[in-house]
């Protein structure tokens, strides 16, 4: 039976939180599978950020000083990702971005991806469709775009973009 580990903005996800250590992390690799890798990189801010990887499609988990501070999913089978009442990789992809959008009330486009601030997540691989200029773009997409989807979940100390590049889109995709 697969577990449900439900998205709790601002905080992490099903038992991972945000500020966890690396061994508390690692209590839950009987779900996500063992360590397989890690890898550090230095961010521009000259932060050093260590990325543990486990099986193919488990939770990336990413720490700086020692601590949990961004969570990458996608669909992976022994774990249902829910919001609210929603499955966000087996629920249709419309749905999951108006729940997601309903809940953030602000909406933007960064580099291939929708970032809800208000939430602290970012929805990477999904598709918008553009509007007429007076309007905000709209997410149309009822499948992936090109890449598989991906939800981005980070601590509210450590967003992963720059507040001036990012574009207001709508928070509700059409109908």
């Amino acid at each position: 039976m697969r577990e449900v580990w439900d998205v709790h903005p601002r905080e992490g996800i099903g038992p991972l939180h945000f500020g966890m250590t690396h061994a508390e992390v690692a209590k839950f690799d009987h779900v996500m599978g063992p360590l397989d890798e890690t890898t550090e990189e230095t961010l521009g801010n000259g932060l050093v950020v260590r990325n543990e990887f486990r099986a193919s499609g488990a939770p990336l988990c990413s720490f700086q000083d020692g601590r949990l501070t961004y969570i990458s999913i996608s669909q992976f089978d022994p774990i249902d990702f829910r919001f609210e009442d929603v499955s966000v990789f087996n629920d249709d992809l419309k749905r999951v971005y108006s729940t997601l959008g309903r809940a953030a009330g602000a909406a933007y486009w960064h580099v291939f991806s929708a970032v809800m601030p208000s939430l602290c997540v970012e929805l990477v691989g999904f598709v918008m469709e553009y509007s007429n200029k007076e309007d905000p773009p709209i997410f149309e997409s009822s499948k992936g775009g090109f890449t598989w989807p991906t939800l981005i979940m980070y601590s509210p100390d450590f967003p992963p973009f720059d507040q001036k590049k990012i574009i207001e889109i709508s928070n509700q995709a059409a109908g």
